[in-house]
């Protein structure tokens, strides 16, 4: 779910902050961090992956500041 946030947003960021400088990096790095983590979804052991609380925090902190990044 989160990478679906983080995908969305940073589309919404790149239409709505087109004319100002450093959106097109931002918004990318926001969806390319969006892509990998919808993409780890879908492997056959993600679920093992995820239920450990390290990868949790970890994904948690890596989308908390890339969508911080891009809405400032």
């Amino acid at each position: 779910m989160l990478g679906y946030a983080q995908v969305s947003i940073a589309l919404i960021n790149l239409v709505y902050q087109s004319g100002q400088p450093g959106t097109l990096s931002k918004s990318l790095f926001v969806l390319a961090v969006g892509t990998i983590l919808l993409l780890l979804t879908f492997m056959k052991n993600a679920n093992a992956y995820f239920e450990k609380k390290q990868s949790l925090f970890f994904w948690s902190a890596i989308s908390a500041i890339s969508i911080i990044t891009v809405i400032i």
